[in-house]
């Protein structure tokens, strides 16, 4: 077992230690059924109930054999997957017995595309759209509809339906010129820098944050940060979720008065919009107002759970939300 978070995870199979500049590396190598009944609970609510389970385990199990199939590794250590939501959240409930039974049930299935395993992404909750269920790019639209907390859809009693938080334009500078830096380093395609280098144009006054334009279903594709040095343009769904968090915000929301920031310290969603706040003549800061939890491609897990109380089968809603695929069963 491993204490992670103040709390006690054991872990199937053979773990593999490495050590790094960064400290030692754990790799867990188990079977990949074992590895699915693992991510079930930690992605799917248990009080979802035994459907949603084996949905969310044809789901997991056909994300991981994708990755394997195609040798999809993610450092020199031969891993897969890390256990975070950038990939598949790994053991972080514990077993739970509905969990376990969805993925025993399905065991092996996998959803399909001519013949291949498609990348089933899927995510918490939607802000009444999935990315490609509607034109949203106009900004005017985009934005009224975020702001709009009584918007239809099926998700509208969820927390992360609709949020909103407030940022002061030099809390927003202190978290740029920590974050650009490392961001650039790692991720240079996502960040570039107009008029000078990007040390120069971060040293300088931050005047204003907008967003320079929006996918099909109003995730924003990019920001561009204004300074009085130049100006940076951000790019990249999660390099702009990281960029605008902070530890232990919060946000307020329809359901609840705040909601504690989501896992891994992003924004809940890309699906946002800047509203300054004015003090007399002078811009002090923004109201980001959002809707949805997670990155807003493919299935919705909480809309997996409305359609599921309405009677659709498992099936039936993966169907719905991966058209054209076909359930097969492997080996492994």
């Amino acid at each position: 077992s491993i204490l992670r978070r103040g709390i006690s995870h054991e872990y199937e199979g053979v773990l593999d230690l490495y050590l790094s500049e960064q400290g030692i590396v754990i790799v867990n190598e188990l079977p990949l059924e074992d590895y699915v009944s693992k991510v079930v609970p930690s992605e799917m609510p248990v009080s979802y109930g035994l459907e949603a389970a084996k949905l969310q385990a044809v789901c997991a199990r056909t994300y991981a054999y994708e990755r394997i199939l195609h040798q999809k590794t993610i450092d020199n250590y031969g891993s897969f997957a890390d256990d975070s939501v950038d990939y598949q959240v790994y053991n972080s409930a514990g077993y739970q017995e509905i969990s376990a039974q969805g993925a025993k049930l399905t065991s092996g299935m996998i959803m399909t595309r001519d013949g291949a395993p498609i990348v089933p992404y899927y995510f918490s909750t939607s802000c009444g759209y999935t990315s490609d269920n509607r034109d949203m790019t106009d900004e005017t639209t985009a934005s009224a509809f975020l702001q709009d907390q009584n918007a239809a859809g099926l998700e509208s009693n969820m927390a992360w339906y609709r949020w909103r938080c407030e940022i002061p334009l030099d809390v927003m500078q202190e978290l740029f010129l920590k974050r650009l830096p490392a961001l650039s380093a790692s991720q240079s395609e996502c960040i570039k820098a107009e008029g000078e280098s990007l040390e120069k144009i971060i040293s300088s006054t931050l005047t204003s944050v907008q967003v320079t334009g929006r996918f099909a279903g109003g995730m924003a594709s990019g920001l561009k940060l204004t300074y009085e040095k130049g100006s940076v343009l951000v790019t990249g769904e999660l390099i702009m979720r990281k960029l605008l968090s902070e530890p232990n915000r919060t946000y307020q929301n329809k359901s609840e008065e705040t909601v504690s920031l989501s896992e891994g310290n992003y924004l809940p969603s890309a699906f946002f919009c800047l509203i300054p706040v004015m003090n007399q003549d002078t811009m002090t800061g923004y109201v980001i107002c959002g809707g949805g939890n997670g990155h807003g491609i493919g299935l919705s897990q909480n809309c997996a759970y409305q359609l599921l109380e309405q009677g659709k089968t498992w099936k039936e809603i993966l169907l719905f939300f991966y058209q054209g695929i076909a359930f097969d069963t492997i080996t492994w």
